[in-house]
This record gives C-alpha cells, sequence and structure tokens, in this order.
C-alpha cells in the first residue's frame, strides 16, 4: 500500500512537471520577435543599485587600504633618500682618494661639499641634502650627510 501511494505521488508529480515545462515552452514559441528582445534586453545588464553597491564596497576597500599604501609608499621614498646618501658619500670618497694631493695641498677639505657628484640626485620626497666633510688626524676624511627630511645618513 505504501509503495503504491509512493508510485502514484511520483507519476502525478512526473506529469505536472512536464505539464508545466511543456507550457512554458510552448509559450516562449508563442511569444513575437520583438517580445523575446524586450526580455533578453530586461535581464541582459546589472541594475542601478547592484553597481552603486560594488561601487560603494570598492570605496570602502579603498578607504581602508590607502593610508598602509601611503606608509609602504614614504618608507620606499626613505630608503632611497638613504641610498642617495650612501652614493653621494661614496661618490665623495673616491674623489678624495683620486686626489688627495690636490685637496690636502693646493684646496681645503670643505671643497669636497661644493664637488659636483649629484647627477640630480635628490630626496625623492623633496628634502635637501646638508654635506660636511672634515679632515681626520690620521689623514682621512669623515663625511656627514644629512637630509632635510630624513635626518641623518648612518652606515
Amino acid at each position: 500500500m505504501r509503495g503504491d501511494l509512493f508510485t502514484k505521488w511520483r507519476d502525478l508529480f512526473t506529469k505536472w512537471r512536464d505539464l508545466l515545462s511543456y507550457e512554458v515552452w510552448e509559450r516562449e514559441e508563442n511569444m513575437e520577435e520583438e517580445e523575446k528582445k524586450k526580455r533578453r534586453l530586461n535581464n541582459a545588464g546589472f541594475s542601478l543599485i547592484e553597481l552603486i553597491i560594488v561601487v560603494a564596497i570598492m570605496a570602502i576597500l579603498a578607504a581602508a587600504l590607502a593610508p598602509q599604501l601611503i606608509k609602504y609608499i614614504e618608507k620606499s621614498r626613505a630608503n632611497t633618500c638613504r641610498h642617495n646618501m650612501g652614493l653621494i658619500e661614496e661618490a665623495i670618497t673616491l674623489e678624495y682618494t683620486d686626489k688627495r694631493e690636490a685637496y690636502t695641498n693646493y684646496g681645503t677639505i670643505t671643497d669636497l661639499e661644493n664637488v659636483e657628484l649629484y647627477d640630480g640626485t635628490k630626496c625623492p620626497s623633496g628634502g635637501t641634502y646638508s654635506i660636511e666633510v672634515t679632515q681626520k688626524d690620521d689623514g682621512g676624511i669623515d663625511i656627514d650627510i644629512e637630509c632635510s627630511k630624513h635626518g641623518k645618513f648612518t652606515h
């Protein structure tokens, strides 16, 4: 008895499903071509509310990430500035070792501060470099380079 009831319900459900499928299919076949185009156009894109929601979510994510991105950019500029100061120090050291006699006998050591070594080397944050060269007792030189934005160069 229970199996017969299940079989009847299954058959009834199958007929009902087939009937509905046939009706939908028949209705679509009878639609005129313009109605089909209208229906496709209406279902083709996103609604305005969906687009606004997506833009709002993207704005929230951008606002959350912007401060972190700014920190990374400034950290990168500071590292580039330190690297530039290291290059300036190396260039001054090479200039001094190449022309040591000229600087110790005929010029002053502070002339090294004005030597054209920069080749456009600038602080990426817009700071300016101040260079101080002093003579050591052992005949070498001591170079102090400082950026107005990032501070003193240390190695």
